[in-house]
């Protein structure tokens, strides 16, 4: 009987909390009546959500302690409703101002777009979404003015030169500061094989936006290191709703753009004897020294010369090259947590093998609101890519495949009649012409490997104080492991005479930065509005590296410093420098049509002495909103115009 009225007392406990909750619908529209989808619907103060259908209908469960719901899509302004006692709420959702909603990242802190006073560029999510592209950075080429991005070769995920604005600078380099949601990498490139880009780490789909600052003004409140442009780029962050799951590929080939026309065995002999011919030589002089350049005998007849085999070099060389990529993600949230989670490989194939690029990288961002004033954040990159680069990296043209091929003699076969390579050392084969080295065999026996792992995360901490001030401290890291491996059998010529070379690299790279950062943000009477940051920085950069040197191979297998007979070299270092940084920015508005911001940083480095250790950087900017004044504000050919001067230093 006990057992009876317990389970009795457990279904009334079950039926109150069914009769607690409820069901709320209804249908969401914008301000011309028509039907909104994918709006996300979340009951205030839960986790209970739906999204709107095609037609603009939804269905959310109500618990006892649900006072209100949240109506969110991008675009449009954010509706909270009270429920009450309704059973059906209906919402008309109104279109943000783009002018009002716009922002763009200036370093520090995040400003409307019509507030800007300097030269800043923004490149959207949407504008480089599923680009087949190793890094953002070849994302950025022909989407900001100003900004110049080249390949600084054709090996996929190889190095890239960036320029904002020109060259600033006669020896000092031109590669700009990046900045991906706050912290600034360390660009400095340590291998000694494929030129490694250390852009590579990031997906590029996982970007939101690429704020480029451009001009002096803009950059200075980064200081010494801004002196070539800034780069902030900001990753993908979860929204409110129900858990969003995405997953995208795509594949596709490469060719090379254009094959030379080269001669055949026969009108190569014909070109030779007339060059011979016309540098004074006799006919049957030329004859003779032509069959002689070829490894013939002068009484070599024509119809033997007319059956000499052509060999395709570029054929050999050029094959196609393939690209694959493949992704995931997900993102979600509620009032108080947001979370965006993904994952990505990408593998990517040069046309003349075994050149290639392969990542793997995984994103995790979440904000987690504690209370109305105390926010946590946290944004965690980890990748790892490869690379198998040319043997011509960083060495001569002989053995460069996309230069050479079409200078090989078309009478020197590339392989032997078992498949094995021609005119390896050796063999007794002996390659014809210049150019006497078999470039197929090099670049396939050839292994220059590089492998980089890399990690750059940072949590921060946000302090509302008062609705106007706020307090954010955030500590950030780039750590980048990079291991070079490069091989030479003594199945190729350089290294035949040796039995082999190895060069094996570590490279340790490692910055630690932190900053503290107070913004305030005031309008006065609505016509006034006033913004100031203070803050102090500080990082920290070590760097650690080890090459070994080694020769004399037992086996073209054994690949390995254990396996050498000699060890050529040996050597390394550490090295380690900070800064510490003060910077403030003040700005003021007056009906957002006219607009000033002073900006001053001082940067003090530990390379420099103590007479030389600070530098000091100044900014003024001033503009003007055209477009709002009375006699502009209703000429619709126009959509904006705005003037603007600006001042800065951002290097010594």
């Amino acid at each position: 009987m006990k057992k009876f009225y317990l389970f009795l007392l457990g279904v009334l406990c079950l039926s109150v909390q069914a009769f607690a909750q409820r069901t709320v619908t209804g249908t969401v529209t914008d301000e011309k009546g028509q039907p909104l989808a994918n709006v996300s619907v979340l009951v205030k103060g839960t986790t209970n959500g739906a999204t709107t259908k095609a037609d603009g209908t939804y269905s959310v469960i109500v618990p006892a302690n649900g006072k209100s719901i949240m109506f969110t899509s991008v675009n449009m302004d954010p509706v909270e409703m009270v429920i009450g006692n309704n059973a059906q709420v209906n919402v008309v959702l109104k279109q943000v101002d783009k002018d009002m909603e716009e922002v763009v990242v200036t370093g520090y802190q995040t400003v409307r777009k019509k507030d800007v006073a300097s030269a800043i560029s923004q490149i959207s999510a949407k504008e480089i979404e599923n680009m087949p592209v190793a890094n953002f950075a070849q994302a950025m080429q022909g989407r900001a003015a100003g900004v110049i991005v080249a390949a600084a070769n054709g090996i996929p995920g190889g190095g890239l030169s960036v320029i904002v604005r020109g060259v600033g600078s006669i020896n000092a380099g031109t590669t700009p500061l990046y900045v991906v949601d706050g912290v600034q990498l360390n660009t400095s490139d340590g291998s000694i094989n494929t030129q490694a880009n250390p852009l590579n780490f990031l997906n590029p789909n996982d970007i939101e936006s690429i704020d480029v600052l451009k001009d002096a003004a803009a950059a200075s409140i980064y200081g010494a290191r801004a002196a070539n442009g800034v780069v902030l780029v900001t990753t993908k962050k979860g929204r409110n709703g129900k858990p969003k799951f995405t997953f995208d590929t795509y594949v596709g080939q490469s060719k090379e753009l254009k094959r030379l026309e080269v001669t055949n065995t026969q009108q190569w002999f014909q070109l030779r004897q007339e060059t011979l011919i016309n540098a004074g030589a006799t006919p049957a002089s030329a004859l003779s020294q032509a069959l002689s350049g070829i490894g013939l005998p002068a009484g070599t007849s024509q119809g033997k010369i007319d059956s000499l085999p052509t060999y395709d070099w570029q054929d050999a060389a050029f094959g196609t090259g393939n690209i694959f990529n493949a992704e995931g993600s997900v993102q979600g949230g509620s009032e108080n947590l947001n979370y965006y989670l993904s994952a990505s490989y990408t593998k990517q194939t040069a046309f003349i093998k075994p050149t290639d690029f392969q990542r793997g990288a995984m994103l995790s961002k979440i904000s987690y609101k504690i209370n109305n004033k105390i926010t946590i954040d946290n944004s965690i990159n980890l990748s790892t890519f490869s690379q198998l680069g040319p043997y011509s990296t960083g060495n001569t043209g002989f053995g460069n495949a996309a230069y050479v091929a079409s200078l090989m003699h078309p009478i020197n076969p590339i392989y032997n009649a078992d498949g094995t390579f021609y005119g390896l050392p050796g063999t007794g084969q002996n390659m014809i012409g210049t150019y006497n080295h078999n470039i197929i065999a090099i670049n396939e026996l050839v292994k220059y490997f590089t492998r980089t792992n890399q990690l750059v995360g940072n949590i921060a901490l946000t302090y509302k104080i008062t609705p106007q001030l706020t307090l954010r401290s955030m500590v950030g890291m780039d750590y980048r492991n990079l291991r070079d491996h490069r091989y030479r059998p003594s199945t190729v010529n350089d290294s035949y005479a040796s039995g082999g070379n190895l060069s094996e690299q570590v490279d340790w790279n490692t910055n630690l930065i932190t900053n503290t950062t107070a913004s305030y943000v005031k309008t006065i009477k609505e016509n006034h509005n006033i913004n100031a940051l203070l803050g102090v920085e500080y990082r920290k950069d070590q760097n650690q590296w080890f090459q070994a040197d080694a020769s004399g191979f037992p086996s073209v297998q054994l690949e390995y410093l254990s396996a050498a007979s000699t060890i050529v070299s040996a050597s390394g270092q550490a090295s380690a420098s900070a800064t510490f940084s003060q910077f403030g920015k003040l700005g003021y508005s007056y009906k957002g049509k006219y607009i000033f911001n002073y900006t001053v940083r001082r940067d003090g480095s530990s390379r420099f002495g103590a007479n030389n250790k600070y530098g000091i950087f100044n900014s003024v900017q001033f503009a003007w909103n055209v477009k709002d004044e009375s006699f502009l504000k209703n000429v619709k050919a126009i959509s904006g115009l705005k003037f603007r001067y600006s001042y800065g230093q951002a290097s010594l």
